[in-house]
């Protein structure tokens, strides 16, 4: 079949055509003007994930800031975030939602709260602006300023939710970092317990460098041993540690000028004093000169190193007992540290987001679209007519041209028609169909 045969079976069926045309307009327009307007507002925040966290100094690389803004986009359209949008409004005590609520599915289990909750969340929309850390929030409603009132009610209601979760996470990891402090704090008090019974029971202290009151006089009798001495032999003097006493009674009076009384190294010189004066005072008292007070020394310090080698044992337990609470003081002190700056970071209002601007009533609403749901109408009416026309005329063919008696084993001779002078004038009705008459029932 040609085009022209198309064409003469829409000619034919224009009134079909014009009429379903027509009629699916008409219907547009009424379900178009019938549509509640819907307005669209939009709020803008900004997360700050480019510079770090002014409280706890971290930042995102850029892996880690996609995620935490895809995160962000859901937070928004959370239940906790809708629903204190809900409270906000009030809308639980409305009558006239909550008969709404009531003529919902049976199927439906929510609770009220939820249901309105829903309703904010499906008419909510988030989106991340183009190469940037800026969050568009936008919200539906069938008014101008309910749709600018639940944008920024949504913005502040995640805002407040974020420092919510930042500091509910915080305050938990504050609470298990002083739980670990008290238990530090109580093994640190059971160690210290244990060495002062250890060394009471032993006989054993140490001192701030960790080394014990035996091994310091070791040290000093060996640093006897090993200071020359010169040889005089001066009647009014037969024992040369006298000299020794005075030399070290200097460096004594010296060193107490420039430290305190328990200094380790003063500790150590009168230590050294003793253990001198104790040789001087066996040594004998003729002419054996500086022999017999060399001889006192050698013999009290090989005494006093097989009393260090006797309890080298014991004091290695206590230097364990000593190293190990050094170990906890520091854990105990990093921990309490951790637990007192989260304890701050609790406490801190930093939510990490900049509010960029309240919404703004929109002047028209953005559906519905009277002008596009019309050609919406018209073309589908068009197109119901066309499958229509073409339906019926298939259905019932019926030659509408010379076109139609074109058969290859019948001869076509002749056709006849009518004059155009004797044609009626064409009034209104002919052109939308009405009222003509068919070709099988004119004169051939």
């Amino acid at each position: 079949m040609g085009l022209i045969q198309y064409a003469r079976m829409m000619w034919a069926r224009r009134t079909l055509i014009i009429f379903s045309t027509l009629g699916a307009f008409v219907v547009a327009l009424t379900v178009s003007l019938s549509l509640p307007p819907v307005y669209e507002a939009t709020s803008r925040i900004m997360i700050n994930i480019l510079r770090p966290d002014p409280v706890t100094g971290q930042a995102f690389n850029a892996q880690a800031a996609k995620a935490f803004l895809n995160a962000q986009t859901e937070l928004i359209r959370d239940y906790r975030v809708a629903g204190k949008v809900v409270d906000v409004f009030g809308w639980t005590s409305n009558p006239q939602i909550a008969e709404e609520y009531r003529s919902r599915s049976k199927d439906d289990r929510r609770d009220f709260r939820r249901w309105l909750a829903q309703r904010i969340i499906d008419n909510t929309r988030v989106s991340l602006v183009d190469n940037s850390n800026i969050l568009e929030i936008t919200y539906r409603a069938n008014s101008a300023n309910t749709a600018r009132m639940a944008a920024d009610t949504i913005r502040d209601a995640y805002v407040e939710q974020t420092l919510a979760f930042r500091r509910e996470d915080t305050a938990k990891t504050a609470e298990w970092f002083k739980a670990q402090a008290q238990k530090l704090s109580g093994d640190l008090a059971n160690a210290e317990r244990r060495k002062a019974e250890f060394e009471q029971k032993n006989g054993i202290v140490l001192q701030e460098n960790n080394t014990d009151i035996e091994s310091e006089k070791l040290k000093a009798i060996a640093s006897a041993a090993s200071m020359p001495v010169p040889s005089l032999n001066l009647p009014s003097m037969p024992n040369p540690a006298v000299a020794q006493l005075a030399q070290i009674d200097a460096q004594i009076a010296q060193m107490s000028e420039q430290l305190g009384p328990n200094h380790p190294q003063l500790v150590a010189m009168k230590q050294q004093r003793a253990a001198i004066a104790r040789a001087a005072a066996s040594a004998p008292r003729g002419g054996g000169g500086s022999g017999g007070g060399a001889a006192s020394t050698a013999a009290m310090l090989d005494a006093q190193t097989r009393k260090v080698l006797a309890q080298r044992g014991l004091v290695g337990e206590a230097q364990r007992l000593a190293t190990e609470i050094t170990l906890l003081k520091d854990q105990y002190q990093k921990v309490a540290a951790r637990s007192a700056e989260l304890e701050q970071q609790a406490q801190s209002s930093e939510t990490g987001v900049t509010l960029l601007g309240g919404a703004v009533s929109p002047d028209a609403p953005i559906s519905p679209n009277r002008l596009l749901i019309a050609l919406g109408g018209v073309a589908g009416g068009l197109a119901i007519g066309l499958a229509l026309a073409l339906g019926l005329e298939f259905a019932d063919r019926r030659v509408r041209g010379i076109e139609d008696l074109d058969f290859p084993d019948l001869p076509f001779v002749a056709a006849m028609g009518s004059s155009k002078l004797d044609r009626p004038a064409r009034s209104f009705w002919y052109w939308l169909g009405i009222g003509q008459k068919n070709l099988e029932s004119s004169p051939a």
